[in-house]
């Protein structure tokens, strides 16, 4: 939208708006300039507004920013997180397999000891054998002869 201004000390402010809401702008410039000819709107008041306005885009800029740090943050935490997990489930990995090693040599030697009780066995059985028979030849028992 293109505007022109002309200042004419022996008159009146004149400004010519040009485009579509032409006519409603110089309705709301006519409305504001009665407003602070009247008192209605302080000359003070519109001093003060142009730092008012810079410490209310301050404060949002701080406020955005503070929102951003939050954000970093919190990514990072999350990253962190991550990172921690995903180590957690490389020794869980690891563990799991030393676990089922575990297993097997503990199934291995449980094996091993079932095949030595079955020697054992075995050997208990040809001992009793031999005892009944040597009972049976030395019916005295030892040390005495027949």
């Amino acid at each position: 939208m293109e505007y022109v201004t002309a200042i004419d000390k022996s008159k009146k402010l004149h400004i010519e708006f040009e485009g579509t809401e032409a006519h409603l702008l110089t309705a709301n410039l006519d409305a504001f300039v009665d407003d602070v000819v009247s008192g209605k709107i302080s000359n003070k008041d519109l001093r003060e507004m142009p730092q008012r306005i810079e410490n209310v885009q301050n404060g949002i800029k701080n406020g955005f920013q503070k929102i951003e740090d939050r954000l970093n943050s919190s990514i990072q935490g999350i990253q962190n997180s991550q990172t921690l997990l995903h180590q957690n489930q490389l020794e869980f990995s690891q563990n799991l397999v030393s676990h089922t090693e575990m297993v097997q040599k503990i199934g291995e030697a449980a094996e091993s000891v079932r095949l030595i009780a079955d020697t054992i066995k075995e050997v208990a059985k040809v001992l009793i054998d031999v005892m009944n028979n040597f009972t049976e030849s030395y019916p005295g028992g030892f040390g005495e002869e027949k």
